[in-house]
């Protein structure tokens, strides 16, 4: 991935499952910086909907990455607002 790729990580932290995915993303947070890669970080309660939305028009990541658990064609925000797959 080149060095100005930007990454959108979601990182909600509301019950023990998504607990878990936010203390382990942010080691990856970590190395990816040192990798030289932008990450635009919604953690906690910064992962929302509208957040969510206004990120992907502002910065146009190369990758996102979704941390949470829900049925196969959404994903929640920390509100549990859909955010479509």
């Amino acid at each position: 991935m080149p060095a100005s790729s930007v990454v959108l990580l979601t990182r909600p932290s509301y019950d023990i499952a998504t607990a878990y995915l936010h203390a382990w993303s942010q080691e990856l947070k970590e190395i990816a910086e040192q990798k030289g890669v932008t990450i635009v970080d919604l953690e906690q309660r910064k992962a929302t909907q509208k957040n969510f939305i206004s990120c992907i028009e502002k910065t146009d990541p190369s990758l996102i990455l979704f941390n949470g658990h829900a049925p196969s064609k959404h994903c929640t925000d920390m509100k549990t607002n859909c955010i479509p797959a």
